[in-house]
């Protein structure tokens, strides 16, 4: 992932849907300003008792992505985010939206066999990677990297994901 983003460490990282903040604490240290959006009021709560974030905000993402200040972050990042959108077309124009000249917006997806996305079983959507590639692409982004990787354990198995970077 910073490899894309070049030498310099981003000044502002923006971290849509943190849950616990785990992916924050990673970035709290490698940035001058992190700020991030989650719909949870126990997580915005968490975030804030663990100091995690300079901004915390508890919203819906795409609406106040929609209504978000005219600020730019360098990095902006959807880990496991949205798995909770079927078209992923709108959340990832609106994140673009947010991104600095020449930022990087970098997220997952849970990878699925059936165009464009499809509903799974957990409640979640599963995104072709053609489909990711046309988000990217209806969002003028530069899709840098595209990649497979287990996401994460879910029942002892690991959930296959793919890993987009895009640049603005």
């Amino acid at each position: 992932m910073r490899a894309h983003q070049g030498t310099a460490e981003p000044a502002a990282v923006f971290d849509l849907g943190w849950g616990t903040g785990l992916n924050g604490a990673r970035w709290r240290s490698h940035t001058g300003e992190l700020a991030g959006v989650d719909l949870s009021a126990t997580m915005v709560a968490r975030a804030r008792e663990r100091a995690i974030y300079d901004q915390p905000h508890q919203a819906e993402l795409t609406q106040w992505l929609r209504e978000a200040p005219g600020h730019r972050f360098d990095l902006v990042l959807a880990c496991d985010t949205l798995i909770y959108f079927g078209d992923l077309r709108d959340p990832v124009r609106l994140a673009a939206s947010q991104l600095s000249p020449h930022g990087v917006l970098a997220f997952t997806v849970e990878r699925g066999t059936r165009a464009p996305f499809h509903l799974s079983d957990s409640g979640r959507f599963t995104h072709h990677p053609d489909h990711v590639r046309a988000a990217a692409e209806a969002a003028q982004l530069s899709l840098v990297e595209l990649r497979e990787s287990v996401l994460r354990s879910e029942y002892g198995k690991g959930v296959q994901g793919v890993i987009a970077v895009c640049r603005a």
